[in-house]
């Protein structure tokens, strides 16, 4: 949490943060492990792609149409994955509007840059995922891919990217 809220002002990469909920369930995950009972993620930390719907975030798109929309009423596929292994997810990740474009650079948001160098972009569409990654602030991050979405921002970045078979991972809400 301190590393994020001392260089996320300059990389911009997350849209919201939920410290909160997150040290709850960081402490859940510590009871699991002193029980035995460690799921395969427990207590790892991923950044959430601002395109997953969680119960109880926003969903933005990085659109300033959806940035004062309900809050979500259910988890998207990946998110029930993703909780069901006991990852924690303590923010959500800068992404183009609407995912058309390979940086992200939104009037909901601002421009989202690589850690590596404030004067370059990330890459797009998972922008805030390549960024967040590089800068340290989760351990794994999601992302979405029919274009590129992963694989830039991992190539810009300086971090791994994997692209699934398609269907292998949930989609959609």
């Amino acid at each position: 949490i301190d590393r994020i809220e001392r260089f996320n002002p300059k990389i911009n990469c997350i849209t919201y943060k939920h410290f909160d909920q997150a040290m709850k369930e960081a402490r859940e995950s510590e009871a699991r492990y002193r029980r035995g009972e460690a799921r395969p993620l427990e207590g790892i930390t991923v950044a959430l792609k601002d395109d997953a719907s969680r119960l109880g975030w926003k969903t933005t798109q990085g659109s300033l149409l959806f940035k004062d929309a309900p809050p979500a009423t259910e988890n998207a596929p990946i998110v029930d994955m993703i909780e069901a292994a006991g990852a924690v997810m303590p923010f959500q990740t800068t992404v183009p509007e609407f995912y058309l474009f390979v940086g992200a650079s939104t009037r909901a948001f601002g421009t989202t840059r690589t850690p590596w160098n404030l004067e370059y972009s990330p890459g797009g569409s998972s922008a805030g995922s390549g960024a967040a990654l590089a800068a340290g602030f989760g351990t794994l991050a999601t992302g979405s891919d029919m274009g590129g979405s992963i694989r830039l921002p991992a190539s810009q970045n300086g971090v791994y990217g994997f692209r699934p078979t398609h269907g292998r991972v949930a989609s959609g809400e």
